[in-house]
């Protein structure tokens, strides 16, 4: 609507609103400004919601061919694969009770579109796991040592115990995090 059609608009809407009984110039005045600031919203709305629409498809598509990691770590039986298979809306994983199902690291990708999906497992050799478990001191902020070694797992495993149980009292930091899976990766290195 152009700036003349839209001041005769306002004009009439004055006059129309003049002819009520009981109502002064000061309501009139805000009536009008009410309507011209419903105008002006409208007016905005129109123009910013198809702008809304591309900034959300433009978002989409960058969401879409990015890859996320996204890392879930715990307890035997907490309930891991149990959240991830409701997160994907179907039962991949294995899930049990109190024993360990899934039992290993596990990475999951969304097959590329219009291609079948696949399973494929992927097992660490003991070097590989020995080199992840090393990382994983470094995150933690502990002295490395070589899971492959029983001394030094069995060493390992009683100061990185200490150290949670020395901390159980204070609130869960990263660190403790790191210190868990470390628990995890030595008690599974031993199993297996």
């Amino acid at each position: 609507m152009s700036p003349k059609n839209k001041t005769d608009r306002y004009e009439e809407l004055r006059e129309s609103l003049a002819t009520l009984p009981h109502i002064n110039e000061e309501q009139l005045q805000q009536w009008v400004e009410l309507q011209q600031t419903i105008d002006r919203s409208r007016d905005y709305l129109i123009r910013a919601v198809p702008q809304a629409q591309l900034s959300i498809e433009e978002a989409q598509k960058i969401l879409a061919q990015r890859t996320y990691t996204l890392v879930f770590f715990g307890g035997t039986g907490v309930g891991k694969s149990t959240l991830i298979n409701a997160l994907l809306g179907r039962n991949l994983l294995p899930t049990g009770a109190v024993t360990a199902v899934t039992g290993t690291i596990v990475y999951i990708e969304q097959a590329a579109e219009g291609e079948a999906e696949t399973l494929t497992f992927d097992y660490w050799s003991r070097d590989e796991f020995a080199k992840r478990v090393r990382r994983m001191c470094q995150l933690a902020e502990i002295d490395a040592f070589d899971v492959t070694n029983e001394g030094e797992r069995e060493q390992a495993l009683e100061s990185i115990k200490a150290m949670v149980d020395e901390g159980r009292e204070d609130a869960k930091t990263e660190q403790d995090e790191y210190l868990e899976i470390l628990i995890d990766c030595i008690n599974t290195y031993e199993a297996y």
